[in-house]
Formats: structure tokens, C-alpha cells, sequence
């Protein structure tokens, strides 16, 4: 492995190195914590190094957390109901967490949240956070990630 970046993932408190696997040709990820052993190998062609570098720098601008190699756009379709009030925390939530993605409105109960992300699976915690006032909309592979999900939650409470 090529060491190429260290960071720490402030949401879980974790520190992470970045590099790349040079027999699988990709970049890896690991947390540090449960790195073993480290050793000298050869020497890295500096072009090779900055190349990359700066795939993972581009991966880092479009992750949630880390990132990913798949980038691909998430729609989240939010719900509230504007005369509780529900709609500022909601709005706000998404306007300070929300990072670089992109509010939509639609009506005075709902707006469309969008982002281009480099691991859509970064973000399911978050959008999980909001409960039943957020639906996913696309991918259609995390769609039903969630539907799955709370087919789950029914299974294990439906006797409750």
C-alpha cells in the first residue's frame, strides 16, 4: 500500500489512512487503529504519488465521510407539517448538515434535498436520523435499501 492521506472522520472519532493498493491497482482505506504492522518497501514514482493523491483528494470533495469510487446523485424527499412549526427544525437541520447539496422546495410541507456524493452509503445514518420525515427517492438501490429497513423494524415490533 502507497500511503497517500490521513484523516479523522469527526462524526465517528475514528482516524483513517489512505492509500493505494498497488497489486489491485485501487485505492483502500483503513482505519488506523487496526493497522498491525508498517514497513519500508520500494520507492513510489512521485508522478505515480500525485496521481494518486489527487483521486483521493476528489473522492475526499464528494464523500460524506470517506468516499467512495461510485459517485452518483441522492434525492431525499423531506416532509414536515408547516403549522407545527415542523418545517424550521427540518429545514435548518438539512441547510446546516447538508453540506453542499441542494434544497429544492415544493410545497409549504416538503422539499428536495439532492447531492452528489462519491458513497451514497455514507449518508445512510444521516438521512436515517430524520425518521419517517425523509424519503429516499433515488438511487433506487438505496430506495430499497430503506424499504428494507423498516420492513425489518415492522417484523421485529409487529408483535409489540
Amino acid at each position: 500500500i502507497a500511503p497517500l492521506k490521513v484523516i479523522f472522520d469527526h462524526q465517528y472519532g475514528r482516524w483513517y489512512l489512505l492509500g493505494w493498493n498497488k497489486d489491485r491497482q485501487c485505492h483502500s482505506t483503513f482505519r488506523i487503529e487496526n493497522i498491525a504492522d508498517v514497513f519500508s518497501a520500494e520507492p513510489i514514482n512521485t508522478h505515480d504519488f500525485f496521481r494518486w493523491h489527487n483521486e483521493v483528494v476528489e473522492r475526499l470533495n464528494k464523500g460524506w465521510v470517506l468516499g467512495g469510487q461510485k459517485i452518483e446523485e441522492v434525492r431525499v424527499k423531506f416532509y414536515f407539517n408547516s403549522e407545527r412549526n415542523e418545517g424550521n427544525f427540518i429545514r435548518k437541520r438539512v441547510d446546516s448538515q447538508g453540506r453542499w447539496g441542494q434544497i429544492t422546495d415544493e410545497d409549504e410541507n416538503t422539499f428536495i434535498y439532492s447531492i452528489t456524493v462519491s458513497d451514497a452509503k455514507e449518508i445512510i445514518p444521516w438521512i436515517r436520523s430524520f425518521g419517517s420525515s425523509a424519503e429516499v427517492l433515488s438511487p433506487q438501490w438505496l430506495r430499497q435499501q430503506f424499504i428494507e429497513d423498516w420492513e425489518e423494524v415492522i417484523r421485529n415490533y409487529e408483535t409489540v
